[in-house]
């Protein structure tokens, strides 16, 4: 009888445990760049660089508006990793090549209209990327007269 009590309390502390079953949700709001041309780049280096993005990953773009021009910009990419606390920060995702970019609260660029769609993004701590090796840089530039350049693409191992 010792042994059926002991087996049960077992059994219900370990389907409770908390750390066991922990998952990241994030709703957001979906969003459309009001700039042809940065969609354009997003979509033509996520196609050039296929090794790079997956569509089952998540990816962040960062905005960070330059002090010395109001049209210029700064656009770097990186991996979504839920260990990292961004995802605090994140109020809007594009798709992009059915790819998923999220972006945070933060931008103040009138760069996107948000579109009427929200979704639900789970996590669970099995899907949950580990943080790989390696280097994953994208930085795109948007000079003050309206062109982007891609000045660095490296996903290497």
């Amino acid at each position: 009888m010792k042994r059926i009590l002991l087996y049960l309390i077992i059994v219900v502390t370990s389907a409770n445990c908390p750390g066991q079953n922990r998952s990241t949700t994030l709703t957001l709001q979906q969003v459309g760049f009001k700039d042809d041309a940065l969609t354009e780049i997003l979509s033509d280096l996520s196609k050039t660089e296929q090794r790079c993005f997956s569509k089952n990953d998540f990816y962040v773009l960062n905005f960070f508006q330059s002090s010395l021009s109001g049209n210029e910009y700064y656009l770097t990419i990186d991996e979504f990793r839920t260990e990292s606390n961004i995802q605090d920060l994140l109020s809007y995702y594009v798709v992009i090549n059915d790819i998923n970019f999220f972006i945070s609260n933060k931008v103040t660029l009138d760069i996107f209209e948000v579109l009427p769609t929200s979704k639900e993004f789970v996590f669970k701590q099995d899907q949950i990327p580990a943080v790989g090796g390696g280097d994953y840089h994208f930085l795109i530039w948007k000079t003050p007269n309206e062109y982007y350049h891609v000045l660095l693409r490296t996903c290497g191992e």
